[in-house]
């Protein structure tokens, strides 16, 4: 934009414009350029965001994923696995909205910051009509006071209120542009939230198919181990059972077994027990034997001592005569 002479004209469609509503000190441009620059910033970074969410959906909406995904040999981590891919959904889905979300709050913004200008440059217009009455009506008076011809500044004052019109004119051609824009950015959105929602929809038609086949395979693998165990379980059982039997078996024996060993070594005690009461009982006869023998010996002693001592009795009686 240049000005000269009180003259306005427009060179540049995007700088110029914002150099003029400067001039009319409606907007900061730093601040226009920034929120210019945040719209683009986080519309790339929707395209971004979508794209993550189309390399992490897609494989799963094609079948290409989740297949074989839960293995029955570890339920545990095939379920932790299925759990992370639904949390990178939800996240990518989540940076997505807060993306767009940003986005549209800089465009809400920029929109609020179009009307303010609007309203603010149709007051400063309106000013203008007021003061246009005013002022022609003082320059006419003025002019019939000193006897001067008010055509040429009559024909000045309305090229300058006809430059206000133009203005308002660009305004209104600016305004188109802003809506013209965000209608664009609008469709861009809406196309995305279809997609989004598109996706959405894809993934969890395919994820509770997948669940559905998944429970269904893991029902079935459930229901084998459950028979497997039981089976195993049945021929513990019956192995216990038999180890029971045996070990009842063993142990009967072995109580028959000590029972005959009792009976056996019963046997021999009585024996043997016989057998030492016949030789006690040859003992004591032979004892008995014994003693009558001493006994006659100790009698045949005593009378042979006897005799003794009465023979020499004898003899020391005669040998004393």
């Amino acid at each position: 934009m240049k000005t000269s002479n009180n003259e306005i004209k427009i060179i540049s469609p995007g700088m110029e414009r914002r150099k003029l509503t400067n001039k009319i000190h409606l907007l900061d441009e730093n601040k226009f350029i920034a929120l210019s620059k945040k719209i683009d910033s986080s519309f790339n970074v929707v395209q971004e965001k979508y794209k993550e969410l189309n390399k992490v959906a897609s494989p799963v909406v094609e079948n290409e994923y989740l297949w074989g995904l839960i293995k029955t040999t570890d339920v545990e981590k095939s379920l932790d696995g299925l759990l992370k891919v639904i949390q990178e959904l939800a996240k990518c889905t989540l940076g997505a909205f807060q993306a767009n979300s940003e986005n549209l709050e800089a465009i809400l913004e920029l929109m609020k910051i179009s009307v303010s200008i609007e309203n603010d440059l149709y007051r400063q217009l309106e000013d203008s009509d007021c003061s246009k009455e005013n002022i022609a009506n003082l320059l006419h008076d003025l002019c019939s006071q000193y006897n001067i011809d008010s055509h040429a500044i009559e024909v000045l004052f309305e090229q300058s209120f006809n430059r206000t019109i133009t203005l308002r004119t660009r305004i209104n051609n600016l305004r188109e542009e802003f809506f013209e824009r965000i209608s664009k950015n609008e469709e861009k959105f809406d196309h995305f939230d279809e997609t989004i929602q598109k996706k959405e929809e894809e993934f969890t038609s395919c994820f509770d198919s997948k669940t559905a086949e998944y429970k269904k395979q893991l029902e079935i693998s459930i229901k084998e181990c459950l028979s497997v165990i039981d089976k195993y379980q049945k021929e513990l059982n019956a192995t216990k059972n038999s180890y029971k039997q045996e070990i009842e078996t063993l142990k009967y024996f072995l109580m028959e077994s000590i029972k005959q060993h009792n009976v056996e070594v019963s046997k021999q005690h009585d024996t043997k027990f016989k057998q030492y009461e016949r030789e006690n009982t040859v003992l004591k006869n032979q004892m008995y034997m014994l003693t009558q023998d001493v006994s006659k010996l100790q009698n045949r002693s005593t009378w042979t001592l006897s005799i003794s001592i009465i023979a020499t009795i004898v003899a020391a009686i005669s040998f004393a005569v």
